[in-house]
């Protein structure tokens, strides 16, 4: 079997990437030949670098002026289109990481929303979703984005 290569956007908080780690793990669990590259904050990369059963993290910069942001987001689409994914997964629900993911190539695209602006556009670019609620939990939340991508997150395993 080739190698499965995976993008997963997770560029906010350092807390939010923790509580996503055990579907990041079970993913990799799930499908050992994958090659998992994680787009994350600056400040996170130098953290989740750590992490041997992640391949690559790519730091994604935002500034507060509009087009220095538009200009990273150009050039990360730029880098990002030079390989083609099996799983595109977007567990961050930021409209930036939609953006991006618009234009790269992957056979699958999934979507954690958490945003309901992006979710007509996601179903109208034929995505997987799960709209996250605050009605229940982060950990349920990713179970049923696990459930779609074929997968059991295994939340027993503290290592």
């Amino acid at each position: 079997m080739d190698e499965l290569k995976t993008l997963i956007f997770r560029t906010d908080r350092i807390g939010d990437f923790i509580i996503s780690f055990p579907f990041i793990k079970s993913f990799k669990d799930n499908f050992p030949k994958s090659s998992i590259t994680l787009v994350s904050s600056v400040y996170n990369s130098r953290f989740i670098n750590k992490f041997q059963f992640i391949s690559k993290t790519i730091p994604l910069q935002s500034k507060l002026k509009l087009i220095p942001k538009i200009i990273i987001l150009i050039k990360m689409i730029f880098l990002l289109r030079k390989k083609k994914y099996n799983h595109i997964i977007i567990l961050d629900g930021k409209m930036r990481s939609f953006f991006i993911s618009l234009f790269l190539k992957g056979k699958n695209k999934s979507i954690l929303l958490q945003s309901k602006k992006i979710k007509l556009l996601s179903k109208f670019f034929n995505y997987k979703t799960v709209l996250n609620t605050e009605i229940q939990s982060q950990t349920k939340n990713f179970s049923f984005l696990a459930n779609i991508l074929g997968f059991k997150i295994d939340n027993k395993n503290p290592n």
